[in-house]
């Protein structure tokens, strides 16, 4: 776990791109897929499609996005505890202990001392925290659709046999006459898609701008999917990208396929 980290959600926010971060497991054991949809400073929240009224709207605080940590943290099945005398909280799963102090930067994760970029609030008697702890500490995923401008946070049941082995992959998919190319990375975690990054490889400028347009929308697009449903179509402009994009994911699912079979 990374002990210092930057709030770049709004960053991202505001710059109307995709938001993706990696799945941790602690605290998915046990719980039914779930996904969480909202928007900063909107109480309406969707799980898995049905609407709820918070009493407190997750917010945007300096550059982060905040969320009420006693919902997330009951919707993913773990204990959330309000300690008056420290004012702190304390998150409680199978595999996790985590405590918070508000207006501290300060947690401490499973024993250990974590520093983060900005500290967790009391606002009206709800304690919000940073959207990035709650997603690296809480067993979830989280994407950011660019045209809705909503967040999405996904958490799942671990399954107990899959088909391609965890870890990170990468391979180079090619497409076009040329031709052209580019590198995708991904993480697998029980066969689901967890994180992705695209590398364009373009020299064309017009080529290279289809690139980045594809690497900056394809994450909203796999994130939280198992590996076997990809099959990405046009996406952001482009035609030929996905079919790089497609190659290059077939590749991985051999790699993995191979490195699972192996164990």
């Amino acid at each position: 776990m990374r002990e210092n980290w930057k709030p770049y959600v709004v960053t991202i926010l505001l710059l109307a791109t995709p938001l993706t971060f990696g799945w941790n497991q602690a605290g998915a054991e046990g719980t039914d897929l779930k996904e969480i949809v909202l928007r900063a400073g909107d109480p309406t929240v969707k799980i898995n499609g049905s609407e709820i009224l918070l009493a407190t709207a997750p917010k945007i605080i300096g550059n982060s996005i905040y969320v009420p940590l006693r919902f997330i943290g009951n919707q993913l099945g773990a204990e959330v505890q309000w300690l008056q005398q420290e004012k702190s909280v304390n998150v409680q799963t199978p595999e996790m202990n985590i405590q918070l102090w508000m207006d501290q930067k300060k947690a401490m994760v499973n024993g250990k001392e974590i520093l983060l970029e900005t500290p967790p609030v009391n606002v009206k008697g709800t304690s919000l925290v940073p959207l990035r702890f709650v997603s690296e500490n809480l067993g979830i995923a989280i994407s950011y659709n660019p045209v809705n401008k909503e967040v999405t946070l996904l958490s799942r049941t671990i399954e107990e046999n899959s088909a391609y082995a965890d870890g990170k992959y990468t391979a180079t998919g090619f497409y076009g006459g040329l031709p052209s190319s580019i590198t995708v990375t991904i993480t697998l975690d029980d066969d689901i898609i967890i994180a992705v990054e695209v590398t364009p490889h373009a020299t064309n400028e017009t080529s290279l701008d289809l690139q980045r347009r594809f690497a900056e929308a394809v994450p909203s697009v796999v994130i939280g999917k198992r590996i076997d449903e990809v099959n990405v179509g046009r996406l952001a402009g482009s035609s030929g990208t996905p079919d790089g994009f497609n190659a290059a994911i077939e590749q991985i699912k051999a790699e993995a396929e191979k490195k699972a079979n192996s164990l």
